[in-house]
C-alpha cells in the first residue's frame, strides 16, 4: 500500500515521526512524486499549450522529492519553459518562516530577484501554505502566481477557480466571498478568522 500526501507537514509526520517511532505501516509519496512515477501515462493528457516562463518556489529543507518531480512534470506541458535559479528558500515551506521576524519577507524578496534575473513571468508554488503566502505578489508585482497543479490542469484543458487568490487580491474580500457564503460559514467566524487572513500585509 502507498499513502499519497499533499501537505508537507503531514508527509514529514508520516516519515520522520510516525515512521521512526512506530515503524512504517505503508510507503508514502508526495502527489508530485506519484505523478512523476506515472509520467508516461500523464504526458498524453497534457495537450493544451500553456505559455509561460516559470520559476518554481523551492525550499532547501524539503526532503519529499518535490524539488525534482515538479520541474519534470511542468516540462511535460506544451509551451511551459521551466527556468533554473540556484536560490532555495529556507525551511521546508514558507509557513516555517512565519515565526522568524523578517524571514518570510526576505524569502519573497529573494524569489522576486530570482524571477527578475531569469526573466520569469510566472511564480509557481509547490505547497498550499506557500501558495497562500505568494499569491499577494500577483497584485503588487505584476506577475502571475499559480500552483503547479493549476498548470497541469491548464495543460489538460481542465477549468478551475483559484478562489483564495481572488479573495486575497480583491479590493473588497467580503464582496468577493459573497454574502451567501459568509452567511453559511457564519458572519462572526468570517470576520474573526477569514478577513484578517485576507487583508494582512502582502
Amino acid at each position: 500500500a502507498q499513502v499519497i500526501t499533499w501537505c508537507p507537514t503531514c508527509h514529514m509526520n508520516l516519515d520522520d515521526f510516525m515512521g521512526a517511532t512506530q515503524g512504517k505501516q505503508a510507503e508514502s509519496a508526495h502527489l508530485a512524486q506519484a505523478l512523476w512515477q506515472r509520467r508516461e501515462a500523464l504526458a498524453p493528457m497534457l495537450t493544451q499549450a500553456v505559455v509561460g516562463r516559470v520559476l518554481i518556489d523551492m525550499h532547501i529543507g524539503n526532503r519529499t522529492g518535490v524539488n525534482e518531480a515538479v520541474p519534470g512534470l511542468l516540462r511535460l506541458i506544451p509551451g511551459v519553459t521551466v527556468l533554473e535559479h540556484p536560490y532555495r528558500a529556507p525551511s521546508y515551506m514558507c509557513f516555517g518562516l512565519a515565526s522568524i521576524p523578517g524571514a518570510l519577507a526576505d524569502a519573497k524578496a529573494n524569489m522576486l530577484a530570482a524571477m527578475a534575473a531569469t526573466g520569469a513571468d510566472t511564480l509557481v508554488s509547490i505547497f498550499h501554505s506557500c501558495h497562500r503566502e505568494l499569491v499577494g505578489l500577483e497584485r503588487t508585482h505584476c506577475i502571475r502566481v499559480v500552483n503547479w497543479v493549476h498548470l497541469l490542469a491548464e495543460g489538460m484543458g481542465l477549468a478551475y477557480q483559484d478562489e483564495y487568490k481572488a479573495w486575497r487580491n480583491s479590493d473588497d474580500p467580503e464582496a468577493a466571498i459573497g454574502a451567501e457564503r459568509i452567511a453559511a460559514a457564519g458572519e462572526e467566524a468570517v470576520r474573526k478568522l477569514v478577513l484578517p487572513e485576507l487583508t494582512r500585509p502582502r
